[in-house]
């Protein structure tokens, strides 16, 4: 998996592309429901 990088108000993405961050989010976002329940 890549690494975010947050500078100057922009997020870097490294060595993961934008389809890989779509789904690495979406399985953030299931992860964040299961935990709020």
């Amino acid at each position: 998996m890549g690494v975010l990088q947050r500078r100057n108000g922009k997020t870097y993405v490294r060595l993961i592309n934008q389809s890989e961050v779509d789904t690495v989010i979406r399985a953030i976002e299931a992860e964040v429901e299961t935990q709020k329940k």
